[in-house]
């Protein structure tokens, strides 16, 4: 029984992590976005 449950919450952190790392991602896909807009705006 505790197995079960281990793996589950195994498996429960694995996604949680992966759903971070996706936060993450995303969030420096927005942040560099922005720099490069103002950058491009910065130039014309």
């Amino acid at each position: 029984m505790s197995k079960k449950i281990d793996d589950r919450m195994i498996n429960m952190w694995e996604h949680q992590r992966e759903g971070v790392w996706d936060n993450i991602r995303f969030n420096m896909g927005l942040v560099f976005e922005k720099i490069n807009s103002n950058s491009i705006n910065k130039i014309e």
